[in-house]
């Protein structure tokens, strides 16, 4: 999807709006670093599978993935007659929710800031 994305941000015109929700970083961690599709064997695909390292390395490979799509988005949209004059907004809905401890009524006391 980022693909498309960036090719219609290129296409932008002063006035244009564009509206993308991305899921990601987010479970399932399908991608490494790099955007590649990871192979199945290696997909973490929900919080509690893998070890606690594992979901967190996932999770910031896909960081990395996104930081890098976004830069190449926005080097795009520089380039276009209304780039100059563009507000772009990053918005999340959540942390990580890795957690090893989970912050819950049950849970109080039991769990530190990182949860």
């Amino acid at each position: 999807m980022m693909n498309p994305l960036t090719e219609r941000i290129k296409a932008m015109r002063p006035g244009d709006a564009i509206f993308a929700h991305v899921l990601v970083p987010h479970f399932p961690y399908v991608v490494g670093s790099n955007c590649a599709y990871l192979p199945w064997s290696e997909w973490i695909l929900m919080k509690g599978r893998g070890t606690f390292d594992a979901r967190r390395q996932a999770y910031y490979s896909q960081v990395r993935c996104m930081t890098r799509r976004v830069g190449t988005m926005l080097e795009a949209l520089s380039k276009t007659p209304g780039g100059r004059d563009a507000v772009v907004i990053i918005h999340g809905d959540h942390g990580s929710r890795i957690i090893r401890v989970n912050p819950n009524q049950g849970s109080f006391g039991k769990f530190g800031d990182s949860d």
